[in-house]
């Protein structure tokens, strides 16, 4: 398959979450890459992440292979992408 650029962060998230879901060793390693990778990303206006926002994902990733709370965590993460990727200007759905 060609890749045309670099993944985006949601991509990257949908990709981290299907590695949780199925208990594949690689999600550990994926984990730490996209958390890194999250706090080099821009929200809006060029501002970096809040210390806040980075703790609220750091301990929500790993929540994505704990069966009881997984879906919890999918959501938080899909919602913080969702403004970094939109920016700060628009509303969470």
């Amino acid at each position: 398959m060609a890749q045309s650029g670099p993944v985006s962060l949601h991509c990257a998230l949908e990709l981290l979450i299907l590695f949780a879901r199925a208990r594949d060793k690689r999600f550990e390693a994926a984990a730490r890459r996209w958390l890194v990778r999250l706090g080099q990303e821009q929200r809006g206006a060029e501002q970096p992440h809040t210390m806040t926002e980075l703790q609220i994902a750091s301990v929500t990733v790993p929540g994505l292979a704990d069966e009881r709370i997984s879906r919890r965590c999918e959501g938080v993460l899909r919602a913080l992408v969702r403004w970094v990727e939109e920016g700060e200007d628009r509303q969470v759905s």
